[in-house]
């Protein structure tokens, strides 16, 4: 009973909850280390020296070649714009991409104005090395596009810059899990908490938690140690993604109860684990998502253990998470392939006769309404963030829809299956396009998505200047906001917004991207209502979307 007070009082003293997150202590570390190196079940999954020595893990971080090389898509379409200040001539309209996106607002800052520049850089890289720093810049943007994490400070609040040796320890760590995980949400905060500052009186009182900051503390820790820790954290992002951790089947298998109760009005939830065995450490048995995330990192650090010890939870995981991917052995790093890695390649033969064939057998017109429909179908998130202000343009989505399109239909002419999801842009560069075809087809999916966009808004406000909203309202702009408002209420519920909401349920709700698309379709209503008398269709609503889309 003394052994598990005095546990039981470190516990206390190690653990911090903050935002209902995991929040890593890093006070009373090494007595908790010495308590439990008389205990059966290890404090840790995997301690840091296991993950250091485990089978295929990554010692050191991605070169600067390998970078660039990731970066570059090749032959791609160029645009020129200006995004933050700064004019970008003939860059790569993903790189652009990126840059907007490390330089774009949270939610946190939602009250602050856009982040403004002056550079006379032309090309992205050069001007994310001159915000973020020579290496830092390139890293950032790299571990964006790779991984999905943004580690932009500029974006959110508490947040101090990355150095350099900081995000090698981070990159090093996100390449231990599987390309095929990535992005687990693409835009996701990943940030070093504000120098000096912290969410507790002790500045050393957190380490880590699953929001994705890192604080302090963690930089004086042993790099074992911080890429231990910042792979715990990434097990409770991968858990939330998907709701892994909350699932009746991982309760099953984990061995917890849920039992909720009610205590003066307000709803309490309490776990209990009725089978201890099934935990593989300590600090799993605090709750099913430190659960999950514990044996996230066994299964990648001590997976020859923990499938002899727990073969169910291993199964779960290896399914799940690591896409069939396993660890075990060094022979394992080349022998075992993720079910990505394994269709890719099947894909890539595929790919190489679809190709032929399409040089052979070149599509001669794109209006056809099962292509606009089908691009459509591809580039529907493309074109719901276009008008959340999230992205510049749709036309590069649209013109690798048609790419796909047309190996799609080589494939089926020879027979064969082809997943053209799975294709990189170097791939789908191999076909050309003419500008002026691209942008044409463009305009026809722009102008079915602008239709379904009005048949999408409840009927009685798909003419926004006989509704009532302008009725009653003092003056055009405050009548077309307030019909705004409702239409993007009625938007985020559409069939339009199901796939970014299945991702993300608070997806509008974060970035600003419900309040920008209120912005475009205000912006919208009066267009049509300066075009048209009170009598006009919703025909002049859908002709003001399609003019004011990217």
């Amino acid at each position: 009973m003394k052994l598990i007070f005095i546990v039981a009082s470190l516990f206390l003293g190690f653990f911090a909850q903050a935002d209902q997150t995991c929040a890593l202590r890093k006070s009373n570390i090494h007595a908790l280390r010495a308590v439990h190196e008389h205990l059966e079940l290890a404090w840790w999954a995997a301690s840091p020296d296991q993950v250091w020595n485990a089978p295929c893990k990554s010692h050191q971080p991605p070169s600067e070649d390998t970078m660039l090389d990731y970066l570059d898509n090749g032959d791609s379409k160029k645009i020129s714009t200006t995004v933050n200040g700064i004019s970008f001539k003939d860059e790569d309209p993903a790189m652009i991409q990126l840059f907007r996106d490390l330089n774009t607002y949270d939610y946190s800052m939602k009250d602050k104005p856009p982040l403004a520049f002056n550079s006379k850089c032309d090309k992205v890289l050069c001007a994310a090395k001159e915000i973020f720093g020579d290496k830092e810049g390139l890293q950032l943007l790299y571990m964006l596009k790779r991984h999905g994490f943004n580690g932009s400070a500029l974006r959110t609040k508490n947040a101090s810059s990355w150095k350099a040796n900081e995000l090698d320890d981070v990159l090093t760590a996100l390449g231990d899990y599987p390309d095929s995980l990535y992005p687990i949400q693409y835009n996701r905060k990943l940030s070093h908490f504000t120098r000096g500052m912290s969410y507790h009186s002790d500045p050393d009182a957190v380490i880590a938690n699953s929001v994705m900051e890192v604080f302090d503390s963690w930089n004086k820790m042993t790099q074992p140690e911080r890429q231990q820790t910042f792979l715990h954290e990434l097990g409770h992002v991968i858990a939330q993604q998907k709701n892994l951790d909350s699932s009746a089947e991982w309760y099953k298998l984990a061995g917890w109860t849920e039992k909720v109760s009610q205590k003066n009005g307000s709803r309490f939830v309490e776990y209990e684990q009725t089978d201890k065995s099934h935990s593989v450490s300590e600090y799993a048995q605090t709750n099913p998502s430190e659960d999950f995330a514990e044996t996230v990192v066994a299964y990648r650090f001590d997976g020859a253990n923990m499938k002899q010890k727990h073969p169910d939870k291993y199964a779960y995981i290896k399914e799940h998470v690591f896409d069939g991917k396993e660890y075990l052995d060094a022979k394992s790093c080349t022998s075992s392939l993720t079910k990505t890695e394994q269709i890719k390649q099947a894909n890539d033969a595929s790919y190489a006769n679809a190709l032929a064939y399409v040089k052979t057998h070149p599509m001669t017109s794109f209006a056809d309404d099962q292509i606009v429909e089908d691009a459509q179908t591809r580039c529907l998130d493309s074109m719901m963030k276009a008008l959340a202000h999230e992205i510049s343009e749709t036309e590069t989505c649209t013109t690798r829809a048609l790419k796909e399109i047309q190996l799609s239909k080589a494939a089926k002419a020879q027979g064969v299956s082809l997943d053209t999801s799975l294709l990189s842009e170097k791939q789908l560069n191999q076909i050309g396009i003419t500008e002026g075809g691209g942008r044409a087809f463009n305009q026809m999916v722009r102008v079915k998505f602008s239709n379904d966009l009005v048949n999408n808004i409840g009927q009685d406000k798909r003419n926004p200047l006989v509704s009532s909203y302008l009725r009653r309202a003092k003056d055009p702009e405050s009548g077309c906001k307030d019909w705004a408002f409702m239409s993007v209420a009625d938007i985020r519920q559409s069939p339009l917004a199901a796939n970014l909401v299945k991702d993300d349920h608070y997806y509008f709700f974060q970035n600003n991207r419900r309040q920008n698309m209120e912005a475009f379709m205000q912006k919208s209503c009066l267009d049509a209502f300066k075009s048209a008398s009170a009598g006009a269709s919703s025909f002049r609503l859908t002709l003001s979307i399609l003019k004011n889309m990217p």
